[in-house]
């Protein structure tokens, strides 16, 4: 059998069809191959909660609970998983490797916060490597789980518009994945794991930075000045670590930071006077470092009238005793003699306020005096304000309703 050579337009049609299929190719993942990825976190499921994750459902699995699909066609099939929010789903186990062929994912949340109503999150192992194929990722929450080892540094990387990582209250280590490469991540949150190293002073070409919490970790060396290139950041925690060193001169510079804990460090030097002109900052935490300096002025901050939070301990004033000595406190008033023991029980009052029914007992106990002494609220608040040159707090009368912010302000600088 004899068959004619094509012809022109065969030939022509053959070719365009050619190109056409080169240069489109056809994605290998669909709605089907989601729902089969999906279907791997069924055995970690010990509560119930994906129950009616079936294939004979009649939108699967856009009708799953928890899922969220998007259209990227006109067909149904052309429809995509693009969220996961198991948010306290108690899950237990490895994440399976095969969620890494849901290509459009943009938001996943399997994350557990500890609390009386929740059920604590039992994700282990680490995270798998393949996950770096969700190009499309947006925001990844895996808090409060049991994963370890260390982050992909691609995860980070590979996908251009991802925003927010959370992997707080895990069991991370090693040292930090490469942030300074993930520039357009917003917000980083890796709070309590057991991270080691330092942060690089690379950090500054994240300069949509806006939330940097690495706070109870197990990092060392100094806080990097180049941080001040980060001009949007409004938080930064790194409290509960080992960063020594001074408090860098130009944070100062940082005008939309909102929150600063450098508490629980072993800081060194004076602390920039320029924190208290810092136009919306409201809660600075600087206690237990080893920092020196006067504290006066940060009482009548702009802000910090809301957010009152403890300043380092120990911090010398001139002509003053040891901070939380209670010696020769007048018994039937209960009120403290010493102005550096008048300052720690003030320091303390308005944190303990919001986490006692005995708030100044709660604060005379954080500075080691007795608490008997201090039973009497009118008798602390009679001698707490005393005008010293020297270095000891000033004050008047009328310190309830704002009286206070204006007995700082009239202290003297010496």
């Amino acid at each position: 059998m004899s068959t004619s050579a094509p012809t022109l337009t065969e030939v022509a049609c053959l070719s365009v069809l050619c190109a056409i299929l080169t240069a489109c190719p056809v994605s290998a993942y669909n709605l089907h191959t989601d729902a089969s990825a999906l279907l791997t976190l069924q055995p970690l499921d010990r509560r119930g909660v994906l129950a009616n994750w079936s294939l004979q459902t009649k939108d699967y699995p856009c009708d799953w609970n928890f899922i969220t699909c998007a259209a990227f066609g006109r067909r149904p099939i052309d429809r995509r998983v693009t969220d996961i929010r198991l948010t306290h789903s108690g899950l237990r186990g490895p994440l399976p490797w095969q969620l890494s062929q849901m290509d459009k994912l943009m938001n996943v949340d399997i994350s557990s916060q500890p609390g009386p109503d929740t059920h604590p999150g039992e994700i282990s192992g680490s995270i798998p490597e393949q996950f770096a194929k969700w190009r499309q990722l947006r925001t990844l929450n895996l808090a409060g789980n049991n994963l370890t080892g260390t982050i992909p540094p691609l995860l980070l990387t590979a996908p251009k518009q991802l925003l927010l990582i959370i992997f707080n209250h895990n069991q991370f280590s090693g040292p930090l994945p490469p942030l300074e490469q993930a520039v357009h991540l917003q917000n980083i949150l890796l709070t309590d794991n057991n991270f080691s190293g330092s942060i690089p002073n690379a950090i500054a070409s994240l300069t949509g930075l806006k939330e940097l919490m690495v706070s109870r970790n197990r990092l060392t060396g100094t806080i990097p000045e180049s941080l001040v290139a980060c001009t949007d950041i409004t938080g930064l925690q790194l409290d509960g670590n080992s960063f020594t060193g001074k408090i860098p001169p130009n944070i100062t510079k940082l005008l939309q930071l909102q929150t600063l804990n450098l508490g629980n460090n072993k800081l060194t030097s004076t602390i920039p006077p320029g924190l208290r002109g810092l136009p919306r900052l409201q809660t600075l935490m600087l206690d237990h470092n080893h920092l020196q300096g006067r504290i006066g002025s940060f009482l009548g901050a702009p802000r910090l009238e809301n957010v009152l939070t403890p300043l380092p301990l120990p911090l010398p004033l001139s002509g003053s005793a040891a901070p939380g000595e209670c010696a020769d406190l007048p018994s039937p008033d209960g009120v403290p003699e010493s102005p550096a023991a008048i300052l720690c029980v003030l320091m303390h009052f308005s944190l303990a306020i919001a986490n006692s029914t005995h708030p100044l007992t709660a604060a005379a106990a954080l500075c080691g005096c007795p608490a008997h002494r201090h039973s009497l609220m009118p008798a602390l608040l009679r001698g707490l304000f005393r005008c010293a040159a020297h270095g000891r707090l000033c004050g008047g009368e009328g310190v309830i309703g704002g009286g206070t912010q204006r007995a700082m302000e009239s202290c003297p600088e010496h």
